[in-house]
C-alpha cells in the first residue's frame, strides 16, 4: 500500500481534493485582508488537510479506474464554489433550469477529462497549482478605504441658471405609514419628522411603495421609471460586478441636459463611462468578519462560508427537517454568527462625502448617493452611535433596533438638509430622498401577515418650484416610487404631477415577485398586501 501511495500519479490524485478546497479558503482568507500565516490561516489549512487527504486516499485506492470522473467532479464542484457561491447558473437553451445547466457541465468535464485520461491527474494539478499562486499574487480583496475617482470632463462651463439634483437612495428604509407606533414615543417621532421636512418645503409620501423588494430589481425598475414587471439588469441570479444595468433613463436625461454627475456607491454600476461621470466614490458591501473578530469566530466563519458554497448548509438542512432526520434525531444547524460590520460604517461615512461634495458644490451638478444604510446589519443607535458590534444577533433583529438605525439615517438626512438651507443651496435644488424596499428578517415578521413592509419605501422630494407653493403635503395615496420619480422627470424636474399620480395608481395594483428558479416575475395584488399595513 505504501509504494501505491508513492507513485506520482497517484499523489497528484490525492492532492487534487486538498488543493480544491484550500484556494476558496485562501481567497476568502485574502479577500477579509487576513494574513496566509496567521494562526487563523495556519488553523484553516490544519483543517483542511484533515478533513480531505483521508478521503481522497482511500478514494485513490479504490477509484483506479474512475479516476477521471472523480477529478471531473472536484472540477465542477470548484467552479461552483469559486464562481457560483450563491446560486447555480442558467441558461435559456439548456432545459431543466439550473439542473440541465449542472448536467451539461458534468458531461462536458467527464468526456474531456476522459480523453485525457492518461495525463489527467498531472493536468488538474498543474490547473490548481496555478490558480492558488493567481489567486495568492493577484487577490481580490474587500476594499478596506473607501476608493474615489475622479475623472475629467469636458471644459464646458456649468450653467449658473440650472439647479442642482440631489438623489439620495436610503437601502431598507421603511415608508411613514410603514414604521410601527406602538407607542406614543415612536408616534411623535414621525409626526416630527414629517413636520421637520414639510417646514423645509418638501412633499412626503407616506405610502409610497416599491414594486419589488429586492434591490438588484427594484432600483434598476426605480431608475427606468417602470411601472412593468420588467427586468432591467443582465445576470440577475449573479453578485456585482457581473451584473450591470441594461438601462438607465434617469442618467440618461441627466447626461442629456449637460449635467456632471457624481455617483456614491457602485453597487450595480452606476459609474459607466457612458455618463458624464464626474466623481466616483465606491466602498465595500460585504466582508466575512471584522479586524477585531477573535480568532476561533473566524475559524468559524470561514468554514460556514465554505459549507454554504458547497451547498453543505442546505443539504444538511434539508434532511434534519426530513421525517428520515427526525428519526435519527439529527441536531439542526443553528449557529447564530457574530454581526458584522460588513457596509454600514463604510455607507455613514460616504455620506460625510456626499455632504462636504454637495455644501460646495456648484450649479449643474447631479449627485446620486445608494447607501446601503439603514440596511442590516442594524448596528447604530439613534444618535448614530455604534454600539451593537458585539453580540451573535445577525439575523431576525428586535424591530427596534432596526427602527434607531432608521432615526440615524433620517438624523443625517435632516442635518444635510439644514446645512444645505443654511448655506442657500437648498432653495434652487431638486432633493430626492427615498428608499428601494423595506425590512425583513425582523423578529416581529409574523405581525406583518400580509408581507406589505418589505414594499414599504420612504418617498421625500423638494424642487424649486415648491418654494413657491404655500401648503406642502403628505400625500396618502398609493403611490409606486418608480410613478413618482417618473413624474418629476416627465416635468422636467419642476414639479410632481400628483393628479395624475392619483389616476394612475387606480390602475397599478400589483407588486412583483421574482421566481428565482425559473426567473419569472409574479404579480401579487396591492390590496392584499395593504390589509397589512400598520396604518390603514
Amino acid at each position: 500500500m505504501t509504494s501505491f501511495f508513492l507513485k506520482k500519479e497517484n499523489m497528484l490524485y490525492v492532492m487534487s481534493l486538498p488543493l480544491s478546497v484550500l484556494i476558496p479558503v485562501v481567497a476568502l482568507l485574502l479577500y477579509n485582508h487576513e494574513s496566509l500565516i496567521s494562526i487563523v490561516s495556519i488553523a484553516l489549512y490544519v483543517v483542511v488537510a484533515i478533513i480531505t487527504i483521508p478521503v481522497m486516499a482511500i478514494m485513490s485506492r479504490y477509484t483506479e479506474n474512475y479516476k477521471h470522473i472523480i477529478l471531473s467532479l472536484i472540477i465542477f464542484l470548484f467552479i461552483y464554489v469559486m464562481f457560483f457561491p450563491t446560486q447555480v447558473p442558467k441558461s435559456e437553451y439548456i432545459p431543466f433550469g439550473s439542473v440541465g445547466f449542472t448536467v451539461v457541465i458534468i458531461t462536458i468535464l467527464t468526456i474531456l477529462f476522459t480523453f485525457l485520461k492518461e495525463h489527467i491527474e498531472r493536468l488538474v494539478f498543474i490547473i490548481l497549482i496555478v490558480t492558488l499562486v493567481v489567486t495568492i499574487v493577484i487577490p481580490d480583496r474587500s476594499e478596506r478605504k473607501i476608493q474615489i475617482d475622479e475623472y475629467e470632463l469636458s471644459n464646458q462651463e456649468l450653467s449658473n441658471e440650472k439647479q442642482r439634483y440631489i438623489h439620495i437612495i436610503l437601502d431598507q428604509h421603511i415608508g411613514l405609514e410603514g414604521i410601527t407606533v406602538d407607542d406614543q414615543n415612536d408616534e411623535m417621532y414621525v409626526d416630527g419628522l414629517v413636520d421637520s421636512y414639510i417646514n423645509y418645503e418638501f412633499d412626503l409620501y407616506s405610502k409610497a411603495y416599491t414594486k419589488f423588494y429586492q434591490t438588484k430589481l427594484s432600483i434598476p425598475s426605480i431608475l427606468n421609471f417602470s411601472s412593468t414587471n420588467e427586468v432591467f439588469i443582465n445576470n440577475y441570479d449573479l453578485e456585482p460586478p457581473l451584473i450591470k444595468l441594461k438601462k438607465n433613463k434617469l442618467f440618461d436625461y441627466l447626461a442629456n441636459n449637460n449635467y456632471r454627475i457624481n455617483v456614491y456607491g457602485d453597487y450595480l454600476g452606476y459609474c459607466d463611462s457612458i455618463y458624464p461621470i464626474k466623481k466616483c466614490v465606491r466602498y465595500r458591501r460585504t466582508i466575512l468578519f471584522n479586524e477585531t473578530e477573535s480568532n476561533l469566530n473566524k475559524i468559524f466563519l470561514v468554514i460556514d462560508n465554505l459549507l454554504q458554497r458547497y451547498r453543505l448548509l442546505n443539504i444538511y438542512r434539508k434532511l434534519s427537517e426530513s421525517k428520515l432526520g427526525v428519526y435519527a434525531f439529527l441536531p439542526k444547524y443553528n449557529w447564530n454568527p457574530p454581526v458584522v460590520d460588513s457596509h454600514t460604517s463604510a455607507s455613514l461615512d460616504v455620506f460625510e462625502i456626499l455632504k462636504n461634495d454637495i455644501l460646495n458644490s456648484k450649479q449643474g451638478e447631479a449627485f446620486f448617493a445608494h447607501l446601503v444604510f439603514p440596511h442590516s446589519p442594524y448596528l447604530y443607535n439613534k444618535n448614530c452611535d455604534l454600539i451593537y458590534l458585539h453580540g451573535f444577533h445577525k439575523n431576525n433583529v428586535p424591530y427596534d433596533r432596526y427602527l434607531s438605525q432608521v432615526k440615524c439615517s433620517q438624523k443625517k438626512v435632516i442635518e444635510l438638509i439644514e446645512l444645505m438651507n443654511e448655506a442657500g443651496i437648498l432653495r434652487d435644488s431638486v432633493v430626492v430622498i427615498h428608499s428601494d424596499h423595506g425590512p425583513y428578517d425582523l423578529i416581529d415578521n409574523d405581525k406583518d401577515e400580509r408581507k406589505w413592509r418589505k414594499y414599504s419605501a420612504f418617498f421625500v422630494v423638494h424642487t424649486p418650484e415648491n418654494e413657491k407653493k404655500i401648503n406642502h403635503k403628505l400625500y396618502n395615496d398609493y403611490f409606486t416610487v418608480s410613478s413618482i420619480l417618473g413624474s418629476l422627470f416627465v416635468n422636467n424636474l419642476k414639479r410632481v404631477d400628483n393628479e395624475a399620480l392619483i389616476e394612475q395608481s387606480r390602475n397599478t395594483k400589483s407588486v412583483y415577485v421574482l421566481d428565482a428558479q425559473t426567473l419569472r416575475v409574479n404579480d401579487l395584488l396591492l390590496e392584499d398586501f395593504s390589509k397589512g399595513h400598520t396604518k390603514n
